[in-house]
Order: structure tokens, then C-alpha cells, then sequence
């Protein structure tokens, strides 16, 4: 459950926070004029905010997808312990020898914010969906391949199913917003 702080500050600030200033930044003047037609002036600015997104889940997609198979700041860490470091047998066959885990709590939340897009846009922009299935799709390949060949599935970094629930219940923070912005 480790991963909620992250997801609602990835919420809060990369969708909320961007949504909102997309539309509020462009009629600013005609809010302060007539407040009572913010939520007009919202609904007829909000696809204007569906490119931003387009571009967030194509670069977050592509970029999360190669580091993810690259793994260059492992890379770097593993030839500074190995060469640098060095040490004693035991603390060098540790280094050149464990897999690395992978952490759940930094992985979810970007993509959770993903699926939240999509849900918001469905129905405003449909072409984010496409994107974001794309981006899904990607990921599916990449996260496969590093739980065979690259990541050590230990006891301790097991879930069991524990992080359904969790993302379960914040992409209901995306349902609630699909339907407000619906």
C-alpha cells in the first residue's frame, strides 16, 4: 500500500493540476467576469488539454518501456561496485551475480496515472485511448520479459495480489473524474 502518497501526488499534480490550468488559464478573463460560467468554460477547454496527454502517455510509454529493458543506471552501479569498489570475493560474486527486484511502488503509479487519462479522456479525445493501449501494450511486453530474464521474483518482493486492491481503488479516482468530466 506503499504506493498510494505517490499516486496522489502523480493525480493531484499531473492531472488535475494540468487539466485544470488548461482550461482556467485560457478563459481567465471571462471567469473573473462571470463565475458562473466556469464550468462551461471548462467543459468547452478541456479537449484543448487532450494534447498534452497524448504526448505525456507517448513519451512516458516509450521512455518508461526502454529504460526498463536498458536499465542504464544499473549498468553504471554495477562497473562502479565491480571495478571501483571492488572489495572481497564474497561482496564482488554479490555484485556481478543477484538480480536486481523490481519496486512495485515506483512502477504502478506512473502507469495508474496513465490509465486514469485514458478513462478521463475516453469520451472527450478517443485517440488518447489508442495511445495509452499502445503504451499498455508496451509495457506488457517489457515488464514479461524483465520478470523472466531480468528481475529475482524473491519471497520478500512477492505480493500475492496484495497491490490489486490498491490500484483497484485509485483507478476509481479516475472513474470519478471520467464521470465529472463527462
Amino acid at each position: 500500500m506503499y504506493a498510494l502518497p505517490s499516486f496522489a501526488f502523480l493525480f493531484i499534480q499531473g492531472f488535475i493540476i494540468a487539466t485544470l490550468s488548461s482550461g482556467i488559464v485560457a478563459g481567465i478573463s471571462q471567469i473573473t467576469n462571470n463565475p458562473g460560467s466556469a464550468v462551461s468554460l471548462l467543459a468547452e477547454n478541456l479537449p484543448k488539454a487532450s494534447v498534452f496527454f497524448l504526448t505525456f502517455i507517448v513519451i512516458q510509454g516509450f521512455s518508461k518501456a526502454v529504460g526498463a529493458l536498458l536499465q542504464i543506471a544499473k549498468l553504471v552501479i554495477y562497473y562502479l561496485k565491480v571495478k571501483l569498489l571492488g572489495g572481497n570475493p564474497r561482496a564482488l560474486q554479490k555484485a556481478k551475480y543477484s538480480m536486481p527486484t523490481n519496486q512495485w511502488g515506483v512502477s504502478y503509479p506512473g502507469q495508474l496515472l496513465i490509465a486514469v487519462i485514458a478513462l478521463a479522456y475516453s469520451t472527450i479525445a478517443p485517440l488518447v485511448c489508442g495511445f495509452a493501449l499502445i503504451a499498455f501494450g508496451i509495457w506488457f511486453f517489457v515488464l514479461k520479459y524483465n520478470a523472466l530474464y531480468v528481475y529475482n521474483i524473491t519471497p520478500e518482493t512477492e505480493t500475492a495480489g496484495l497491490h490489486f486492491r490498491t490500484a483497484l481503488n485509485q483507478l476509481f479516482a479516475g472513474i470519478y473524474v471520467y464521470e465529472i468530466c463527462l
